[in-house]
């Protein structure tokens, strides 16, 4: 018979659900961000910039690489900068919970106005 050693440690199921559905969240608006954002950066593309029509899929879809790609550098200079910030704040929350907190709900309201905005751009 094998020996069950108790480590003292339980698994907390709900701190692990909501940080299982946190993640999920972000990933699923990650995924509809990843998706829709090329379709709206090449249609708002060819309604604006002068002389592409539909026929030039190349330079549109250069356009859209170069807009996606933008993010993902903003997203790469912007981390160590907060990640400065956080380290010198002192809360009683914490040094990281207000920017994950106002960041979340900045994002969150600002989220919805992307195709709003996409709407607004193409008149």
């Amino acid at each position: 018979m094998e020996k069950v050693i108790d480590s003292g440690f339980k698994l907390n199921w709900k701190r692990t659900f909501i940080i299982g559905l946190a993640f999920f969240g972000i990933l699923l608006l990650w995924q509809v961000y990843d998706s829709w954002c090329p379709t709206f950066l090449t249609e708002l593309f060819i309604e604006t910039i002068p002389g592409i029509q539909e026929e030039s899929e190349v330079e549109v879809q250069f356009f859209v690489g170069l807009m996606m790609a933008l993010d993902n550098l903003v997203a790469l200079i912007m981390l160590p900068i907060f990640g400065r910030l956080s380290d010198k704040t002192k809360t009683p929350i914490g040094k990281r919970m207000p920017f994950i907190l106002i960041g979340t709900l900045v994002s969150a309201m600002a989220f919805p106005f992307i195709p709003v905005l996409f709407h607004y751009l193409t008149i």
